[in-house]
C-alpha cells in the first residue's frame, strides 16, 4: 500500500491556522454556554480539548480534531516498528525493483525469441505446402519433352529444304535481326561463309532461326499478347533479381509465375480474338525479319513462310506451358570463349558427326540450344540443373 504523500507547513502557516480555528471554537463554545444557561436541559454538546500553549499567559486555546489529523499527514510514514525510512532503505528499496525489472525483460527477451523461433518454421511450412498445392496446367515431363523433340524437328526440316536461290551476294548490314546471325560463330562475320555454302546452309538456317526465337519468344510472355507481356517480364524481371541475392526465393518465384500464367489464361479466353489478332501481328513480324535477314527468294517466299508461321505457333505453346510449370525450363545456348573455342562436353552437347580424332573436339558451331529444367514440382530442389535436352553442335571447320 502506498504511503500518503508528505507536505510539511511552516511554522508560521501552521500557528496561523490554529490561531484562526481556536476563535472559532471560542465563539462556539460561548455560544454553547449560553443555550446551557437558559435551557439547562439541553442535549451535550461535543466535547473540545484544551491545550495551554507556552508564552499564553491565562489564555487557553483549544484544538479539534480536525487540527490534530492535520499534524498526523505532516509526518512521515513509518515502518512496522515504528521508525522512519532511511535514505540507504529507500536506495534498497529502489535497487530491489530495479533488479526485478531486469529479470522481467529477461523473460520478455527469451519469450520473444521462442516466439520468433516458432514464426519461422510455421513459414517454412507454409511454403512447403504452398509448393505442395500444384497451381492448375502442370504436365509431366514426357509430355512437354515430346512438344520441344517436335519443335527441334520442325525448325531442322525446315533448314533442310531452305531453297538454293537466295544465297546472298553480300552480307547483311542493315537488318533488325543481325545481332542473331552475328552470334552464332565466334568470328561475327563467319556466318556468312557458312550461308553460301550449300552443304553449310542448313546448319546456319537452323541455328538462326533458334537464336531469333529465344531472343524473340521463349521467357517472354508473348503468348498473352505484347501489351500484357511487356508488363509481365518487367515485374519478373525484378522478382528475379530478389531471387538471385537469395536463392531460397526461387520457389516462392516460380510459384508465383505459375499462378499468374493460370490467371492470365482465364482471362484471356474473355477476349480470345483479341489475343489472336495480336500475336498474328507479332508472328508476322519475326517472319517477315528472318525473311528479310535471309533473302528469301520470292517464288519460295509462300512456303517458308507456312513453315516458320506453324514453327511460331508451336514455340508460343510451349512456352506458355514450360510458363505453368512450377518446375524452371528454359533454353540454353552456351558462349564463346574470347579465342573462340568451345570445347565439346558429351554431357551436354550431341552431334551427328563423327570424328576420327582421339584428341579433344572443338565445337565450330552451336547449332541448337539445350533445354534444362531446374527444381520439380513440388517447388523444392532448384539447385539441381537438370539436361533435358542436349545441344546440337557441329565440329566441322569453315573459311574465315
Amino acid at each position: 500500500m502506498s504511503r500518503v504523500p508528505y507536505f510539511p507547513l511552516s511554522s508560521t502557516e501552521t500557528s496561523n491556522a490554529v490561531l484562526k480555528e481556536s476563535k472559532q471554537i471560542r465563539g462556539a463554545k460561548r455560544a454553547v454556554k449560553d443555550r446551557a444557561n437558559e435551557s439547562p436541559h439541553s442535549h451535550s454538546s461535543p466535547s473540545l480539548e484544551v491545550e495551554t500553549f507556552p508564552g499564553d499567559e491565562g489564555d487557553h486555546h483549544t484544538v479539534s480534531q480536525p487540527a490534530k489529523e492535520l499534524s498526523l499527514l505532516e509526518e512521515p510514514a513509518r515502518n512496522v516498528k515504528g521508525e522512519f525510512p532511511t535514505d540507504q532503505t529507500r536506495q534498497g528499496a529502489l535497487e530491489t525493483n530495479y533488479q526485478n525489472l531486469l529479470r522481467h525483460n529477461e523473460e520478455l527477451e527469451k519469450d520473444y525469441a521462442e516466439l520468433w523461433e516458432e514464426w519461422k518454421e510455421l513459414g517454412e511450412v507454409l511454403s512447403n505446402l504452398r509448393a505442395r498445392h500444384q497451381p492448375l496446367g502442370q504436365l509431366e515431363d514426357k509430355d512437354l519433352i515430346q512438344c520441344a523433340t517436335e519443335l527441334r524437328y520442325n525448325i531442322s526440316n525446315l533448314s533442310q529444304q531452305w531453297p538454293e536461290g537466295g544465297s546472298m551476294k553480300n552480307a547483311p548490314t542493315e537488318v533488325p535481326y543481325l545481332p542473331y546471325l552475328q552470334a552464332i560463330t565466334p568470328d561475327s562475320s563467319s556466318y556468312y561463309t557458312l550461308l553460301i555454302d550449300p552443304d553449310r546452309r542448313p546448319q546456319i538456317i537452323e541455328a538462326f532461326i533458334w537464336r531469333v526465337l529465344a531472343g524473340e519468344l521463349f521467357g517472354r510472355f508473348c503468348w498473352a499478347g505484347e501489351e500484357i507481356a511487356s508488363s509481365v517480364r518487367d515485374l519478373t524481371k525484378w522478382l528475379a533479381a530478389i531471387s538471385e541475392s537469395d536463392p531460397s526465393r526461387n520457389s516462392d518465384l516460380r510459384m508465383w509465375t505459375s499462378k499468374t500464367t493460370e490467371l492470365l489464361l482465364e482471362t484471356l479466353d474473355v477476349k480470345d480474338q483479341e489475343t489472336s489478332d495480336r500475336l498474328g501481328l507479332l508472328k508476322r513480324r519475326i517472319v517477315e525479319q528472318i525473311i528479310r535477314a535471309l533473302e528469301v527468294p520470292e517464288n519460295s517466299e509462300q512456303g517458308i513462310v507456312l513453315q516458320l508461321d506453324d514453327i511460331l505457333d508451336k514455340a508460343l505453346d510451349l512456352d506458355r506451358d514450360f510458363s505453368q510449370q512450377v518446375a524452371k525450363w528454359e533454353w540454353k545456348h552456351s558462349e564463346f570463349d574470347c579465342e573462340g573455342r568451345l570445347a565439346f562436353d558429351q554431357a551436354t552437347m550431341m552431334s551427328d558427326e563423327r570424328s576420327k580424332k582421339k584428341r579433344p573436339r572443338v565445337v565450330q558451331l552451336i547449332v541448337s540450344p539445350a533445354l534444362v529444367k531446374r527444381g520439380d514440382a513440388n517447388g523444392e530442389n532448384y539447385d539441381l540443373e537438370t539436361i533435358v535436352m542436349k545441344m546440337g553442335v557441329s565440329f566441322q571447320r569453315f573459311q574465315r
